[in-house]
């Protein structure tokens, strides 16, 4: 089962990139605001990307969804859409890698990455950026606007990890989708089929 159409991946990816070039833009003052405005933009757009990539992950595992005759129309929030794609397919997260130096064949390897956003971090964060989008009760505790925009770019560069070459598996399929949020010459988001050797 090949992910048959790929435009709704590529496309949320388009906009993930998209948006973590405005979180980028509020840290470096491309975007000319200043205090809480300044890192409510930014957190709002962190948690608009981690919605977009449940949302990707529910686009890649599009058919599976239909044989379970799940309902997800209305789905946005990631910890709904994660647990759903938990219990249909357990390998449905992006996987981030990068590449071996050659083998003696020529062949590459993918290689683990040790840092990137968790399914559990995604969850956990996209709380934590709902949580400065709201106004504050005057008598509550108060945000450190310029500690949390910290936070959000540490998130992002998680996201980065994450994202820039990562594996699609689906689940019962002999291929596996390859997506890399950039190439050498060329910015736009590119997506790859692969036969699986191991099968």
């Amino acid at each position: 089962m090949e992910i048959k159409d790929t435009h709704p991946y590529v496309r949320a990816m388009e906009q993930i990139k998209r948006r973590v070039d405005t979180i980028n833009a509020c840290s470096d003052g491309r975007v000319r605001l200043s205090g809480p405005p300044r890192v409510e933009c930014a957190a709002l757009q962190l948690r608009m990307v981690l919605e977009l990539i449940a949302l990707a992950s529910l686009a890649a595992n599009k058919e599976l969804f239909q044989k379970q005759s799940i309902r997800f129309e209305k789905r946005w929030h990631p910890g709904e859409i994660i647990k759903d794609l938990e219990k249909l397919n357990p390998r449905f997260y992006p996987i981030p890698f990068r590449s071996s130096e050659p083998d003696d064949s020529g062949v590459r390897s993918h290689l683990p990455f040790d840092r990137f956003l968790s399914k559990d971090k995604l969850v956990e964060v996209h709380g934590r950026c709902g949580n400065v989008l709201h106004a504050r009760n005057p008598f509550g505790k108060p945000i450190d606007y310029e500690k949390f925009l910290l936070d959000v770019l540490a998130w992002t560069n998680d996201v980065t990890s994450l994202l820039n070459t990562h594996e699609i598996w689906l689940l019962g399929d002999d291929h596996f989708h390859v997506v890399n949020m950039t190439e050498e010459g060329n910015d736009a988001v590119r997506m790859y089929t692969f036969q699986r050797s191991d099968v």
